[in-house]
């Protein structure tokens, strides 16, 4: 834990500098995202002296069984926190029972993490998308279709600030939301029918993004753009297996992202199990773990320079392809900055140090993989700076 100690508080001191001296040697100072000189994105420095396998741990978000802080896989959680293995915990539906075991959760994980705070996230969109909810005295927030049908993006900012203010104070410092996805098939299973998407035009789905986000980031909390680069298209479900989307998608469905990044309005992306065999594109794969979509169209056309976030790697898009280690992997490989694994029978106890020892053993074999790995690890590290932990739960 000392390392990842002075690690973030090198972070905080270089995330403080206003710009770079020219005398800093070049190869210490990394562009944020690793985009083209045309994204002009801002410079970010990985600390000296931080081992490799501490720089993955914090690239691994995972989940657990359990409701309360007593069940074992929590207390293995908490193990993994504290030496450094993970970076964060995600909090599913069978995760939350009451307001008090949610907040004793967090508690305990934040106290585990030490002086680097984990990022502790949860999927709390509103409307069928909610983990935390009335029965457990959380404040009821309407679906995305219903607040774009009853309030203006403004209003809205003020019904996503209660929200928010909730998150941050149960413990959350970043949210899984908002959609992004532009509802082009009304029929669509997952996104259209739940009336998850604000609009069929993008712009509409852009002006309520931006007030969500804005809600959440005054609030403490990260919020997340999602299912990039566009879900709304699909006739199917990425949790039950592979979704292709090359013959409905259309470059609207980046509008959102390209208004927010342009804003510098959003500081987390979700990219979801997709594939979308676009012009010029390199590669066939699902974008979580498609380089041709991360680090070619969100990074270097699109300039995104804050954290990619996988969707959950347990889903059957993925799984159907590869195990939970292998897709780790490539994940990374592919640009993430944050492979998420919320974990079942097929991962096991010991699932972050054989992933970390997977990642690692590429890395030495790949010094451009290495230097990503840097990458990512600032930018984490970056978001845990700006959103810290909650206290006082």
């Amino acid at each position: 834990m000392t390392l990842i100690r002075s690690a973030f508080a090198a972070v905080i001191l270089l995330a403080a500098s206003a710009c770079v001296a020219t005398g800093d040697d070049p190869s210490s100072v990394i562009k944020a995202g690793n985009q083209s000189a045309s994204c002009s994105a801002p410079a970010a420095r990985v600390p000296s002296g931080v081992p490799l396998e501490t720089m993955v741990g914090q690239l691994l978000v995972v989940g657990f069984e359990g409701s309360s802080p007593g069940s074992a896989s929590a207390a293995a959680v908490r193990d993994d926190l504290a030496a450094g293995r993970v970076g964060g915990v995600l909090f599913l539906r069978h995760n939350v029972s009451t307001a008090a075991n949610v907040k004793a959760l967090a508690a305990g994980f934040i106290e585990a993490a030490g002086s680097t705070p984990p990022l502790l996230m949860i999927d709390q969109e509103g409307g069928a998308v909610a983990r935390l909810t009335p029965s457990m005295g959380f404040p009821a927030t309407p679906s995305a279709e219903t607040v774009a049908q009853r309030y203006s993006p403004g209003e809205a900012e003020a019904v996503y600030r209660k929200m928010a203010d909730g998150l941050r104070a149960w413990g959350f410092n970043v949210n899984l939301a908002p959609i992004a996805d532009v509802e082009v098939n009304p029929s669509n299973p997952v996104i259209a029918k739940p009336n998850r998407a604000y609009s069929s035009d993008p712009q509409v789905v852009a002006a309520y993004n931006r007030a969500f986000l804005s809600a959440h980031r005054a609030a403490g909390v990260a919020g997340t753009l999602k299912h990039f680069p566009g879900h709304g298209s699909s006739a199917g479900d990425s949790h039950n297996g592979a979704v292709d989307v090359s013959a409905t998608w259309s470059e609207a469905e980046l509008i959102p992202y390209r208004t927010l990044i342009d804003a510098r309005a959003v500081d987390v992306i979700m990219v979801g199990h997709l594939r979308l065999d676009r012009p010029g594109a390199t590669d066939t794969l699902p974008a979580s773990i498609s380089p041709s979509l991360i680090q070619g169209l969100l990074r270097d056309e699109l300039c995104f320079s804050g954290v990619v976030v996988t969707d959950d790697l347990i889903m059957r898009a993925i799984r159907n392809r590869m195990s939970a280690i292998d897709a780790v992997v490539a994940a990374l490989k592919a640009g993430n900055d944050i492979a998420v694994v919320s974990g079942d029978a097929s991962t096991g106890p010991d699932f972050p140090q054989k992933a970390i020892a997977a990642v690692v053993s590429a890395a030495e074999q790949d010094p451009a993989f290495r230097r990503s790995l840097e990458m990512s690890y600032a930018r984490v590290m970056d978001l845990k700076r700006r959103f810290g932990a909650p206290k006082g739960l």
